[in-house]
């Protein structure tokens, strides 16, 4: 429709992107709800969203000092393709290579890693939604294993705590959206299994230093834990992590600073990952 045609060239407006998606979101509804009826619709209109990817891509790969200034922008792009990936979702899991899907999902790859939290968190029951889709058995749809594997990579850093405040401080946003993280690495073993989630982490920490880092691994480690019941034991880096978090926790802090909040929120992680796997 006119309408339709015109909110798809207004999404990158600074001042009109969030009545131009709400136009795309709410037709995007409609057709998925009443597929019978307009089914035909539906596959007229993907093409046209998939048609403006470029600009998304372009706004998301802007430096953070952009990015900044671009956020409303951002978040309502994100908004539109986070609609078409669910309404989208039987196709996924039927046609995981069709062209229109692989770019959808790979729009949707680079905003779930978006540095900006307000444009992150948007896609994240997508790829729930996703998972649920294509059931519970790792592995059932080969083609997209990589997809929710990059992922889970690209997402690692998302679950970091800001490095310049007292862990125990922050915004409740903050770890609300680390919860969301956390079960959605849930439904993530579930598609790629939890073995493959456990060494990517155990790599991951190899390849990272500070207190920080060792503290988002151990939260997202105690995430997999319970997919991955019967898999730590046979997961000898996993074994010996466990092994030695004990130490960590019984580490004496009697400073009071930054540094030794963040590491006593690294202890508490080692409990936490500790109750996980026992």
């Amino acid at each position: 429709s006119p309408l339709l045609a015109v909110a798809l060239r207004s999404v990158e407006h600074p001042l009109l992107s969030d009545v131009a998606a709400e136009v795309i979101v709410e037709t995007l509804k409609i057709c998925a709800g009443r597929m019978q009826e307009y089914g035909g619709v539906l596959q007229k209109v993907v093409p046209r969203i998939v048609g403006i990817a470029p600009q998304f891509v372009a706004l998301l790969q802007l430096p953070p000092e952009q990015a900044q200034s671009q956020q409303e922008v951002l978040c309502q792009f994100t908004r539109v393709f986070t609609e078409t990936g669910e309404c989208l979702c039987d196709v996924i899991a039927q046609q995981p290579g069709a062209t229109e899907v692989t770019e959808v999902l790979k729009v949707l790859l680079l905003a779930s890693s978006h540095h900006n939290r307000e444009v992150s968190q948007i896609p994240l029951m997508f790829w729930t939604v996703l998972a649920e889709h294509l059931g519970n058995a790792p592995g059932a749809v080969p083609d997209l294993v990589p997809t929710f594997q990059f992922l889970y990579v690209s997402m690692l850093p998302r679950a970091y705590l800001p490095s310049d405040e007292d862990p125990f401080l922050v915004d409740e946003e903050v770890h609300e959206y680390r919860s969301r993280i956390s079960a959605l690495v849930y439904d993530i073993a579930t598609v790629v299994g939890a073995p493959a989630l456990l060494q990517a982490t155990l790599e991951s920490m190899r390849q990272q230093e500070g207190v920080l880092a060792q503290e988002a691994h151990f939260f997202l480690l105690a995430a997999i834990a319970t997919p991955a019941k019967g898999s730590v034991e046979s997961c000898p880096g996993m074994v010996d992590l466990v092994r030695g978090l004990p130490a960590l926790i019984q580490q004496t802090i009697t400073e009071d600073t930054v540094v030794a909040a963040q590491i006593a929120c690294a202890q508490r992680g080692a409990i936490d990952l500790l109750t996980s796997v026992s």
